[in-house]
């Protein structure tokens, strides 16, 4: 009887291992902060602060938040939870929408607003898994586009729970 306890609890404990390998694994989990210095934002003056924060990373939950404070003062704060199924779904708390699917290292997001502005995204993870550059094409509401490329570091790969 001890013996196959012993089996199932080493069972077990390698299961949970290999449940935190997989989601520690991925390469956008963790907090990222912007790199205002290597970053070019265009026209837009840059915010005084950013970060984003990445926490589930599985087949069937992307999880992502952002908050800062925009060049004026003005804290800003966004999250969004959905499958990496490339299948719109909509912000937390706007009145926006996004899809969001990955290749390898790259993160593909499109996200659309209510007032009909919409953005296309690709951030790709470099090989040290240190730093994000996220180019993207902001299409404004009368259908002007801009584009920015925005550098991250990360700042911990730990996500509190």
């Amino acid at each position: 009887m001890n013996k196959i306890l012993a089996l199932c609890l080493g069972v077990c404990l390698q299961l949970m291992v290999n449940v935190s390998l997989a989601q520690t694994s991925s390469p956008f989990v963790g907090t990222w902060k912007l790199n205002v210095a290597k970053s070019d934002l265009g026209s837009e003056p840059p915010p005084k602060e950013s970060t984003i924060t990445i926490s589930k990373d599985t087949a069937d939950l992307f999880s992502m938040h952002g908050e800062g404070e925009d060049s004026k003062g003005n804290r800003w704060s966004w999250a969004w939870d959905g499958p990496p199924d490339g299948k719109m779904h909509p912000f937390k708390g706007s009145s926006g929408q996004q899809s969001v699917r990955k290749e390898g290292r790259v993160l593909i997001r499109h996200a659309e607003f209510s007032d009909g502005s919409s953005f296309d995204a690709r951030a790709t993870v470099s090989a040290d898994g240190n730093t994000a550059v996220e180019e993207t094409t902001w299409k404004s509401k009368d259908g002007k586009e801009t584009k920015s490329k925005s550098v991250v570091d990360r700042v911990s790969t730990k996500v509190a729970n």
